[in-house]
């Protein structure tokens, strides 16, 4: 019986062998919509702890009802929960994409799989994606300081968060010295998480950017 060789229209197509600009410039743009976002999270709630130490101040605590400024921070406080989503995924795919194009260049100690996992495993969140794209990067002769140093902003980012999230307390229509303090600390936090959101953007770009040009350095085997 004779044997033909399956035609080359047949064959399993090679992975993804470099990363794409287009996707870098989305998950960076994201990024700098979530500090935004953020800063509009601190925006609204320090006009909201402005408006019930006014409300006290004047004398006017007992009839003034100011749950209209909730209203802001809600839909500040979605938008940003909804962008931090979204950049996740999209970091995701950018990390698949650098881990995958950095095996078509010989690299064998990355996984693909986590490189997308990685960022959705609880508290995993703050190393695995990372570690995957260090191994990928100084593979190829690069260096993991820029990705060692948008990890550590993020981390604090995820921390101070984290704190505000446990600390929140719903506080009562009526302005009182109490939620007034509680507004107070919610505000500081909020600003505190825009200050290191802006700082993790900032270095998300050096540390995205590094990594795809020292990927597209090495041509593909």
């Amino acid at each position: 019986m004779a044997y033909y060789p399956p035609s080359n229209d047949f064959a399993v197509s090679a992975g993804p062998t470099s990363p794409i600009p287009a996707l870098r410039k989305v998950t960076l743009a994201l990024f700098w919509a979530t500090a935004v976002a953020s800063g509009a999270v601190s925006v609204s709630t320090l006009r909201r702890r402005q408006a019930w130490r006014d409300s006290l101040d004047s004398g006017a605590a007992l009839t003034d009802d100011l749950t209209g400024y909730d209203v802001p921070v809600i839909i500040a406080v979605f938008a940003l929960t909804m962008l931090v989503v979204t950049s996740a995924v999209s970091v995701a795919v950018w990390s698949m994409r650098l881990v995958t194009s950095a095996q078509a260049r010989g690299v064998t100690k990355v996984s693909a799989g986590w490189a997308v996992g990685g960022w959705f495993v609880p508290i995993g969140f703050l190393v695995l994606g990372f570690r995957q794209l260090a191994k990928a990067v100084t593979a190829l002769g690069g260096s993991s300081a820029k990705i060692v140093a948008w990890q550590i902003a993020f981390g604090c980012t995820t921390a101070v968060m984290t704190v505000a999230q446990l600390s929140s307390r719903d506080v009562s229509a009526i302005p009182t010295e109490s939620s007034i303090s509680m507004l107070t600390r919610e505000a500081a936090l909020s600003l505190a998480s825009t200050l290191l959101f802006l700082a993790s953007a900032a270095l998300a770009s050096r540390a995205i950017s590094d990594a795809d040009r020292t990927i597209e350095s090495v041509p593909p085997k």
